[in-house]
C-alpha cells in the first residue's frame, strides 16, 4: 500500500452532543495518536488513550475514529494528529528475502515523518508568500510575547497599557466628564482658559491694564517692539539677527563664517583681523557643481611689513589692506593648488604658469595631481625645482595639445624657441655659457608620462613635437619613471652633468624618431663636451633612427640601457642602436638592443678632442638583429688619425647573423684606434687605416 494522504492531523468544534470523530490517515499503532481539546479561551489538554477516549482503526490504510467517552461541549476544538518518533527500525539483511509490505511500510513510515514535519511547520508565523512584506497570523492571538527594547519591536497589550497609564498620571483630568476640546487657534489666540457653568472650558479676553493683559501683549509676535534694549529695541536687535541669520542659509551667508568657492572670490574679502581661519572649496572652480581641485584652509597674517606677493595659490594678498590670507595645513605642493585640473578637457597652461613659478621663486618639489593634465604649452621646470606626478609613470600624465614653442631667454633677448613636451629651464640660455647661472640647476622630473594629444601614426609627421624631453643645460638632473611619447628626437641634452636618470622611456612611432636620447653640443663648427658623471639606467628608446646619439660625454656609466625597433627614417639609408663620438671614459654595462635594422654600435673621432676617447662595452647582447638597408657594419669603430682611442669588449655576445647579407663584419679602422675583446663570441674584425683588433680570450 500507499501514503495516499496528505492528512496527517484533523480538527473538530464541539457542539454538545457529538463523540465520535473521525481521522483519515493511517497510524501503525495507538501510541502514534496525539488527541487534544481547547477550551474557549485557550486552555489546551491532551487526552488519555483509554480514559478519556477509545480509538478504533489502528493500522487502517482509510484511518479511523477517536470515541469520546462524553460529548464534547460546544464551542470547544478537539485535535487529533499522528505523532510518530522519528526511529527508522526497519531491519534489511544482505541477501535476505524481499517483502514488499515490509519496504512499504518503511517508506510509509518516513513519508509520516515528512508529513509530521510540513505539519509543525504549518503551525508557524509565516509570510504568506516569498514576495510579501508581513507575516499573516490567520486571525490568531499572538502570546507570551517579550517586554520591548527596540522601538522596532512588537508590543505586547500589557505594556501598551503600561505607557498609556503613564502618559495619563502626566495629563490634566476630570473624573466626572468628558471634556470638550478647546476652540481652534484663531479663536483662543491672546486668551485665558476659563471654565463655564458646567465646568466646561472657555477662552476669555483677560482685563485690559491687568498682569495677565502685558503678558498677553508681551507673548505677541509684535512683542519684542515693547521692550527697551540699550538704544534700540528687543524687536529691533531681533530683526537684525534674523537677517544675519537668513544671510548664512545662503552660499554668500556661508562665507560670513569661513567658506568661499575658489580663490578669487577669498581674494575679493578682506579679512577684518589677524588669526582668521577660512575654507576654500577649490583653487579655481567656476561653479559649485564641478569637481573642486586644490581647495584647503588658509589663515589670515599680518602683510605690512616686508610684503608678501599673491602666488595665486599659498599666498593671497586682497586688493587693500595690510592683512592677507595664507595656505595652512598641507605637507606637499600641490599643482592644484594653482588651479590645475586633471580633468582631461581644461587647458592648464595658465595654472602650470602659475604653479611652476611659484617654485622657482622658492625652490620646492611641485606634486601633479593623478589624471590627465591637458596644457597647450610646454611644461617648464626651473633650477632647484621639480615635478614629482602621483604614484606608477601612467597615473599622472600630461597632454600638450598644440605645437606652441616655449621661448628660452638670455636675459631680454629669445635665445631659442623650443617645441617641447616637457623642459628644464636655466636662468639664462646660453649654449656656450660657463656660469651655473646658463644650467638648470638640480631640477627634479618623476613618475610622469607627457604625450602629444591626438598624435597617431598617421599625423605624426605634422602634429609630433621636436623634442619630449628637452634638458638643455642641467647639473644634477634627477630624471626617474618618466615616458615620453612622440617627439621627433626623445630627450635632448647639450651639455648634462652629476646627473642620474632611471626608468626613463622614449618612444616613437616606428622610423618615425630621429633620435632617442640625443645629448651632444655643436655650435661654430666645434663638437663642444655634453657633460660628465651621468648615470643612465634602464634608459630605454624605441622606434629611432639613432637609438642613442652621446658626443664628448666624459667619464659616464649606462646600465642596462636599450635600443628598440631601430631603423631609418624615409628617405634615410642607415641606423645605429648607439652611436658615440669621442667617448671619454664611458662605460656601458648589461646594455642591449632588439630589432635593429642597422648596426650596433658606432664610435667615431673627431677634430680636436680633449681626451683620449675609450670605452668600456660588458655584456653587451644584441636580439633579433635585422638586416640593414645597404652594407652596414655590425660594430664600426673609426678613430679617423684624431687621436688615439681604445674600445674593450668583454663578456658579450657579439656574434653576427651571416645569414643577413647586409651586415658586414665588424670594422676598426684609424691610427692608433684599438679594439680589444675578452670573452666575447662574434667575428675577427676586419681592420683598416691602421687601427688594431686584438682578442685575448
Amino acid at each position: 500500500m500507499t501514503v495516499s494522504t496528505e492528512l496527517s492531523h484533523e480538527e473538530y468544534i464541539g457542539n454538545g452532543v457529538t463523540t465520535d470523530f473521525d481521522f483519515r490517515f493511517r497510524i501503525f499503532e495507538a501510541k502514534h495518536l496525539v488527541v487534544s481539546v481547547a477550551d474557549p479561551d485557550g486552555t489546551e489538554r491532551i487526552l488519555t488513550n483509554g480514559t478519556d477516549y477509545t480509538l478504533r482503526g489502528v493500522g487502517s490504510y482509510r484511518g479511523g475514529k477517536v470515541i469520546l467517552k462524553m460529548p464534547l461541549a460546544t464551542g470547544w476544538k478537539i485535535g487529533i494528529a499522528r505523532d510518530l518518533p522519528a526511529v527508522q527500525e526497519t531491519d534489511l539483511r544482505n541477501q535476505g528475502k524481499f517483502f514488499a509490505e515490509v519496504h512499504e511500510g518503511a517508506f510509509d513510515y518516513l513519508t509520516m515523518l515528512i508529513q509530521k514535519s510540513l505539519g509543525y511547520l504549518s503551525l508557524c508565523l509565516r509570510k504568506p508568500s516569498f514576495i510579501s512584506d508581513h507575516y499573516d497570523a490567520k486571525g490568531n492571538k499572538i502570546a507570551n510575547l517579550g517586554k520591548p527594547v527596540k522601538s522596532g519591536d512588537a508590543v505586547d497589550l500589557g505594556t501598551m497599557k503600561e505607557h498609556i497609564s503613564a502618559k495619563d498620571k502626566r495629563s490634566l483630568r476630570v473624573a466626572d466628564k468628558d471634556i470638550p476640546a478647546l476652540p481652534n487657534a484663531a479663536n483662543r489666540a491672546n486668551k485665558l482658559l476659563s471654565f463655564d457653568n458646567n465646568g466646561d472650558p472657555v477662552v476669555v479676553v483677560p482685563e485690559s491694564g491687568s498682569a495677565a493683559d502685558v503678558l498677553t501683549e508681551l507673548r505677541k509676535p509684535s512683542g519684542s517692539g515693547l521692550i527697551g534694549h540699550g538704544d534700540t529695541i528687543v524687536g529691533e536687535k531681533l530683526g537684525q539677527i534674523d537677517t544675519e541669520f537668513n544671510e548664512f542659509s545662503l552660499n554668500a551667508g556661508f562665507n560670513k563664517i569661513g567658506r568661499f568657492l575658489n580663490i578669487n572670490k577669498l581674494r575679493e574679502h578682506k579679512p577684518v583681523n589677524i588669526g582668521m581661519i577660512v575654507y576654500v572649496a577649490s583653487a579655481y572652480s567656476e561653479t559649485d557643481d564641478e569637481h573642486h581641485y586644490g581647495g584647503g584652509h588658509f589663515q589670515s597674517f599680518d602683510n605690512s611689513s616686508s610684503p608678501i606677493e599673491d602666488d595665486g595659490g599659498i599666498v593671497i594678498v586682497p586688493a587693500s589692506g595690510n592683512i592677507a590670507w595664507r595656505r595652512i595645513n598641507f605637507t606637499a605642493y600641490d599643482m592644484c593648488f594653482w588651479g590645475v585640473k586633471p580633468d582631461g578637457k581644461t587647458d592648464n597652461a595658465e595654472a602650470i604658469t602659475r604653479a611652476t613659478g611659484y617654485a622657482k621663486n622658492k625652490h620646492v618639489i611641485l606634486q601633479a595631481p593623478a589624471g590627465d593634465i591637458h596644457t597647450s604649452e610646454m611644461v617648464p621646470v626651473y633650477s632647484r625645482t621639480g615635478i614629482v606626478g602621483a604614484g606608477y609613470i601612467e597615473s599622472t600624465v600630461f597632454y600638450k595639445t598644440t605645437n606652441n614653442q616655449f621661448s628660452y631667454m638670455n636675459g631680454e633677448v629669445v635665445a631659442e624657441k623650443v617645441d617641447a613636451l616637457v623642459g628644464f629651464v636655466p636662468d639664462k640660455h646660453d649654449i656656450l655659457g660657463s656660469g651655473m647661472d646658463t644650467y638648470c640647476n638640480r631640477p627634479v622630473l618623476e613618475k610622469c608620462m607627457f604625450r602629444r594629444l591626438g598624435l597617431n601614426a598617421s599625423n605624426v609627421k605634422t602634429i609630433r613635437p621636436q623634442y619630449g624631453l628637452f634638458m638643455c643645460k642641467a647639473d644634477h638632473p634627477v630624471v626617474k619613471q618618466v615616458s615620453l611619447e612622440g617627439g621627433y628626437i626623445g630627450i635632448k641634452a647639450y651639455s648634462t652633468f652629476s646627473g642620474v636618470m632611471e626608468q626613463v622611456f622614449a618612444n616613437q612611432f616606428d622610423s618615425e624618431g630621429f633620435i632617442g636620447f640625443d645629448c651632444s653640443r655643436y655650435a661654430g663648427g666645434v663638437l663642444h663636451t655634453s657633460g660628465t658623471s651621468m648615470d643612465l639606467r634602464l634608459v630605454q628608446v624605441k622606434g629611432y633612427q639613432i637609438g642613442f646619439g652621446i658626443s664628448r660625454l666624459q667619464y659616464s656609466t649606462m646600465i642596462d640601457c636599450s635600443a628598440e625597433v631601430i631603423m631609418p627614417m624615409i628617405n634615410e639609408t642607415e641606423a645605429w642602436a648607439f652611436d658615440f663620438r669621442d667617448p671619454y671614459c664611458i662605460s656601458m654595462i648589461s646594455c642591449a638592443t632588439e630589432f635593429v635594422k642597422g648596426g650596433q654600435i658606432r664610435v667615431s673621432g673627431f677634430a680636436s678632442p680633449s681626451y683620449k676617447p675609450a670605452i668600456k662595452i660588458s655584456g653587451y647582447l644584441p636580439i633579433d638583429q635585422q638586416n640593414p638597408n645597404l652594407s652596414t657594419p655590425m660594430f664600426l669603430i673609426d678613430g679617423d688619425g684624431y687621436n688615439p682611442m681604445n674600445i674593450l669588449f668583454d663578456t658579450s655576445d657579439i656574434s653576427r647573423k651571416t645569414s643577413l647579407t647586409n651586415l658586414t663584419k665588424p670594422v676598426v679602422s684609424g691610427v692608433d684606434t684599438k679594439v680589444i675583446i675578452i670573452g666575447c663570441s662574434g667575428d675577427d674584425w676586419l681592420v683598416k687605416n691602421g687601427g688594431v683588433f686584438n682578442r685575448i680570450a
